[in-house]
């Protein structure tokens, strides 16, 4: 009786292998297939799809299957973008009033077709409100000082955004509130490295959509103002800069994770998954 159970046990297992390995080895699947975090058994390291920009295919990476919990696939740009930006203009370290928000989520979509425009979805990012509470902190006996608290964040809906430090599994300060989970793509520090397609052979340094915190002063009673992004330096380290200087940008955008993609042989004779029009 043991060896009946024991037998049935081994051909379902082998059953469910022979079948998840004989669909990821098919021509078509589904993008959330090849996603980084995916557990399918036999599917190999792939985690990336070619995307059209301007009609030309551009590698982007799969990171998950589910971004943020809303069941939809995040893809982040392999390669930077060619051109540095600078994150405002005018002296503000808020995201969600920056010009390269406004430029991501508006003129950064018009190379995409409108087959990928339409798969292209909104969800919702987390973000630092940038507006602080107030909290009365005891200094001695009897005398109290304000000063902030910076647990708020808020979501703010996009199509196309920059990862935060927290996605990024980084800390921009110990004040600042996370933005997002850490993806696990990032736990390995060499994945943040990022290079433009211009120049393979060098790391560059490209923004994050945090901002370090406002620093509160215990002897002068005043929060010191600071004018700090997060960005990702070209070792794959915390750093910041001013929000006038250029750094390097990094497009994400999310999709459905039923989002059919297939095999595509590429010019040099590589065999890559495209987003087919």
């Amino acid at each position: 009786m043991r060896i009946m159970i024991f037998f049935l046990l081994f051909v379902v297992v082998i059953g469910a292998v022979f079948i998840i390995v004989l669909h990821t080895n098919t021509e078509n699947t589904e993008i959330q297939h090849i996603a980084y975090d995916s557990r399918l058994i036999g599917r190999p390291r792939i985690y990336t799809v070619y995307i059209e920009e301007y009609g030309e295919l551009t590698p982007y990476l799969v990171l998950t299957q589910n971004y943020q919990q809303t069941f939809r696939v995040l893809l982040l740009r392999k390669y930077l973008l060619s051109e540095p930006m600078m994150f405002h203009r005018a002296n503000t370290t808020r995201y969600d009033s920056s010009e390269l928000d406004l430029w991501l989520d508006s003129a950064f979509l018009e190379r995409f077709n409108d087959d990928i425009l339409s798969l292209i979805s909104l969800v919702n990012i987390e973000m630092w409100d940038g507006e602080t509470n107030r909290a009365r902190v005891p200094i001695r006996r009897g005398s109290y000082r304000t000063l902030p608290a910076w647990e708020n964040t808020v979501l703010r809906p996009r199509r196309a955004f920059i990862l935060s430090y927290s996605e990024l599994g980084l800390r921009i300060d110990d004040l600042a509130p996370d933005e997002g989970q850490t993806l696990a793509y990032f736990r390995n520090n060499r994945h943040r490295r990022a290079r433009h397609i211009d120049d393979p052979e060098q790391f560059q340094g490209y923004w994050t959509r945090s901002r370090r915190a406002d620093r509160p002063s215990l002897f002068f009673g005043e929060i010191q103002r600071t004018a700090n992004i997060g960005i990702v330096n070209s070792n794959g380290r915390a750093s910041r800069r001013n929000w006038n200087s250029e750094q390097f940008v990094r497009p994400a955008f999310v999709m459905p994770r039923d989002t059919p993609i297939e095999r595509h042989k590429m010019e040099d004779g590589r065999v890559v998954y495209i987003i087919p029009n």
